[in-house]
């Protein structure tokens, strides 16, 4: 994910640090209740993934539910790449 939609805006980043990157834009998702996370685990209980899946707009918050360091200051905030990184329509695992 870093990689997809982080690497045109930092073409000389480490893949550690698009990574990083990607993890916390996930987190950010997440404290604005636009995607849930659920913990997969093993039949031993070990954790194995995380099924993430986005949510309802209806149960979207209004303010993230906790500080996030990359949380906009303005609701009218403009990516500098529009369209970059965004998936449109119909997306399918291993597309």
């Amino acid at each position: 994910m870093g990689e997809k939609c982080f690497r045109g805006s930092y073409p000389d980043s480490k893949a550690d640090s698009l990574r990083r990157k990607a993890i916390n834009a996930v987190k950010e998702l997440i404290s604005w209740n636009l995607l849930s996370v659920e913990s997969r685990s093993a039949g031993n209980g070990s954790q194995t993934s995380n099924l993430y899946c986005l949510t309802d707009d209806a149960v979207w918050h209004k303010s993230p539910s906790s500080p996030s360091p990359n949380a906009r200051k303005s609701r009218a905030y403009q990516p500098r790449h529009q369209g970059r990184g965004v998936v449109m329509g119909e997306h399918h695992p291993g597309d």
